[in-house]
């Protein structure tokens, strides 16, 4: 009994090797489709903003390369700028 399983036990490693490859590449090509259909869904609704997201963006852009210069948090809420990055953020 002891050489009968001696024998098998390489064919048997090698079926066991073989089927966790196999649910590898399934599973690996399953995450690449999801990926791919999210990324297309992502993707649309990104690039259909109403009007208002794009003129949030715009002014976020118009705004973004003076907050390094805030010299606190307290003073820049103040500004009418924090509400419109506010609002730019919140929509992302």
């Amino acid at each position: 009994m002891t050489s009968a399983a001696s024998e098998l036990a390489p064919i048997v490693t090698a079926v066991i090797a073989l089927l966790a490859a196999l649910i590898a590449v399934v599973s690996i090509l399953n995450q690449r489709s999801i990926a791919r259909r999210r990324a297309a869904i992502d993707f649309f609704l990104k690039t259909q903003m109403d009007a208002t997201g794009i003129e949030l963006y715009n002014d976020f852009r118009r705004i973004a390369p003076g907050l390094a210069a805030i010299a606190s948090m307290e003073s820049f809420v103040a500004t009418p700028e924090h509400s419109r990055v506010r609002s730019f953020l919140k929509r992302l």
